[in-house]
């Protein structure tokens, strides 16, 4: 595969007998993914590639070679994933998709039926939580076996069991080699489906394997399909990590769909603080992403982590270095400790996803965010800088009465956030105390949403706001604009 495929290095040397395995990014990235910061480095891919590096019993079978392939960075057709996936000479590939939301799966299969030769390696798919995504990939023989659910306990156990040979004290090839693998699913010798035990939460979070892509090549902020462009500060490109400090939105909001089970599980701040270290001094980041949902809801963490961050950007030649959550914040966590820790370590945008002023909604959605302090926390933002404060809500959720619609869109109007997006909410999943009917059809948001709009930004001391934060955030939206308008009197030329 080389050294650089996918952005990636190769760890360990190319020594005869010593086992490699290949992790494969199959799906490309949309134009909307890119602008929401979405296609950086397959963070959860390279947690699963730590996990499987640091196991012991692993190492003592000889796995010692590992490479990331992104075919989406790379722009490669599913003929050309396979064909450098059998010259690279793994002994197992982990294919894992989903950055794409609209296609993930079929690029997957489409890959994995690729491989499926005589010469093919082991193939372990990742299929997130959903158990019908593993019997799709088995069925259409795209997978030796699938995984349901976190990967850093099951993929180490499900390589073992693949790697093992009877002389190893492997069970015999007739036997179930994934029988005991939690989550896994796949085909038995008459075509029926077999699965192991029940997919558990994996107890610790590995922190992911950075050293295994080449992070210039993903300092990605938006661009077409496939195309992954720049942030830029001034001329210099930003490099840009995502970070993920835990699984599962702290709230247990199902608007999630629980991809990363229903408890959330924190990292160590420690362990945190020594990633972020990291990234910015070996590996040039200058724009920290924090994956998490409501990175806010647990405010003493929060500030902890944050003030890490300001330390770094303190130090000379790092004042362009940034934390962003394009995730999006509660809100109700931002006390003055968090703001100010916020400021300090480079925040410029704080995105604030309330979803809805209802608290019946609110309670369904498992959100229950405090809005009162919410919007003390934006006024407390908007107070202290000239940092963006912006509002994401939904309207025509399902149930959802004239009386919330309205309640909804008088909150995000007595706020003091600069800007909002007022999203449909009619697919918004509200969990199993409510079920859809053909009632719930009638779609009348472009109408909410104009009214939305109208009354938010139709505020004078609104426009007042806005008018004195925009100069002091002039140089930096001077500095993004200038590479797309370089490429636009390019094109005209």
């Amino acid at each position: 595969m080389g050294e650089a495929h996918g952005g990636t290095k190769d760890a360990g040397e190319n020594l005869q007998g010593h086992l490699r395995v290949t992790f494969v990014l199959t799906d490309a990235a949309t134009a909307e993914e890119a602008r929401d910061g979405e296609t950086l480095a397959p963070t959860e891919l390279l947690g699963a590639a730590s996990a499987v590096r640091s196991d012991v019993t692993l190492r003592k079978l000889g796995v010692d070679r590992f490479g990331v392939l992104d075919r989406g960075l790379e722009r490669l057709g599913e003929a050309a994933v396979a064909d450098r996936l059998h010259a690279a000479g793994a002994a197992a590939v982990v294919l894992a998709g989903g950055r794409n939301a609209a296609g993930g799966l079929e690029d997957l299969i489409g890959v994995g039926r690729r491989l499926n030769t005589g010469r093919a390696p082991v193939r372990i798919a990742l299929v997130g939580d959903r158990p019908e995504d593993a019997a799709a990939v088995v069925a259409a023989g795209a997978a030796d076996v699938a995984l349901v659910g976190d990967a850093d306990e099951s993929l180490p156990r499900a390589l073992e069991a693949a790697l093992r040979s009877p002389a190893d004290g492997g069970e015999p090839e007739a036997e179930p080699r994934w029988a005991g693998v939690p989550g896994a699913c796949w085909q038995g010798p008459t075509g029926a489906q077999l699965n192991g035990p029940p997919a558990r939460p994996a107890r610790v979070q590995a922190a992911p394997a950075w050293d295994l892509v080449d992070l210039r090549r993903y300092a990605a902020s938006g661009g077409e399909s496939g195309v992954l462009r720049p942030a830029w500060s001034g001329r210099r490109a930003l490099r840009s990590a995502t970070v993920r400090t835990s699984r599962a939105c702290a709230p247990g909001c199902r608007t999630c769909h629980q991809s990363f089970g229903s408890s959330a599980r924190d990292r160590s701040v420690r362990d945190v603080v020594a990633e972020l270290r990291d990234l910015v001094h070996r590996r040039g980041v200058r724009r920290l992403l924090i994956a998490d949902h409501g990175f806010d809801g647990r405010p003493e963490r929060a500030a902890e982590i944050a003030r890490a961050v300001a330390r770094l950007r303190s130090a000379p030649g790092r004042a362009s270095l940034s934390l962003e959550f394009p995730r999006g914040l509660r809100g109700d966590g931002l006390t003055p400790e968090v703001v100010e820790a916020f400021l300090a370590a480079g925040v410029r945008r704080f995105p604030i996803h309330a979803v809805t002023a209802s608290r019946r909604l609110q309670r369904l959605l498992k959100s229950n965010i405090d809005l009162r302090a919410a919007a003390a926390g934006i006024e407390r933002v908007q107070a202290s800088s000239g940092a963006l404060v912006h509002l994401e809500l939904r309207l025509g959720l399902p149930t959802e009465t004239a009386g919330e619609t309205a309640a909804t869109i008088r909150w995000a109007q007595s706020t003091a956030a600069h800007t909002a997006a007022f999203l449909p909410g009619r697919d918004v999943n509200l969990g199993p105390a409510w079920t859809a009917s053909e009632g719930d059809e009638h779609d009348d948001y472009p109408a909410l949403r104009r009214r939305a709009l109208l009354a938010f930004y139709g505020s004078p001391r609104r426009a007042a706001r806005l008018s004195r934060s925009i100069p002091r955030l002039l140089p930096d939206l001077i500095a993004s604009a200038r590479p797309p308008l370089k490429r636009l009197l390019r094109g005209l030329s």
